[in-house]
């Protein structure tokens, strides 16, 4: 492997969450950490997962073992979504211990929302061990929380 490929192996490592940031620096004092914690790096929270790749939503969306509560949406385009996902970041940061949050823009990753079944905007849904537990579509406040409620239970 030469120098560019391992520096892009080991940025991705950093970004998803299996490297602490800081370590080989002299900084780190942590082990390896696996998927549940992958978002904490990207977001700076430790229970928000910043999905900028299917790569990354593989492996820290697919691979968790807490229930993760996915918002598909996009800032850009979607006046609701601009409204409720920092309402559903606030819901969710409150049972940080129980479950994660992944934030997925619809217009820069539609492939992947396509794959989902994502037809309105935005969309909630809760994925357990990468299986779908829970979909609502468009801005349901009540039915969003609800959703959040019940994969706290997960």
């Amino acid at each position: 492997m030469n120098n560019l490929t391992v520096f892009a192996v080991l940025a991705l490592a950093v970004a998803v969450g299996s490297i602490p940031q800081g370590q080989g620096q002299g900084q780190g004092q942590g082990q390896a950490q696996g998927p549940p914690q992958a978002g904490q790096q990207a977001q700076g929270t430790k229970n928000i997962i910043d999905v900028y790749s299917e790569s990354v939503f593989n492996y820290a969306v697919l691979n968790n073992r807490k229930p993760v509560v996915v918002f598909f949406g996009s800032d850009t385009s979607c006046g609701a979504c601009k409204w409720m996902y920092p309402q559903l970041e606030r819901l969710v940061k409150n049972r940080s211990d129980k479950m994660y949050l992944a934030k997925v823009d619809t217009e820069k990753l539609d492939i992947l929302a396509a794959d989902y079944g994502v037809t309105a905007s935005p969309t909630i849904m809760t994925l357990f061990y990468g299986e779908i537990v829970e979909i609502v579509e468009g801005a349901q406040w009540s039915k969003v929380v609800a959703l959040v409620n019940n994969a706290s239970k997960l």
